[in-house]
């Protein structure tokens, strides 16, 4: 199940043509240790810079490109899943574990890709 390949490390894979600012951010929701995953308000910023023009035609761009790719998969990942499925079945689960190491996402690092408009600061209140 989903539940287990994500408890045994497995993510799933982005497409090459994924923006970056998104896949760090999904990888980020995704970390095992749930303090080093983005705040709600910090997800809501990144979420809202990419309703700016230049990112949606960025997204466009790359749906373009990704729909042109073949999935890349290998013969191989069934198998593998199937075997970590296993052993997570048979053995016991202390703690949820990254596949990979997770960089950290700093909004600063993109702000200068974005227009003013993009970045608006939400209060909790609005968010909950």
């Amino acid at each position: 199940s989903l539940v287990q390949e994500i408890c045994i490390g497995l993510r799933p894979k982005f497409a090459k043509e994924t923006p970056e600012i998104y896949a760090n951010l999904a990888n980020q929701c995704m970390n095992a240790d749930a303090s080093k995953r983005p705040s709600a308000n910090n997800i809501i910023k990144v979420l809202y810079m990419l309703t700016d023009d230049y990112c949606i035609n960025f997204f466009k761009k790359a749906d373009l490109n990704i729909k042109k790719l073949e999935p890349e998969s290998s013969k191989n990942d069934d198998a593998i899943t199937s075997y970590r499925t296993y052993k997570l079945i048979h053995s016991n689960l202390t703690k949820p574990m990254n596949s990979t190491d997770i960089p950290e996402f700093n909004l600063d690092d993109y702000k200068s890709r974005i227009s003013q408009k993009s970045c608006v600061l939400f209060d909790e209140s609005e968010i909950i």
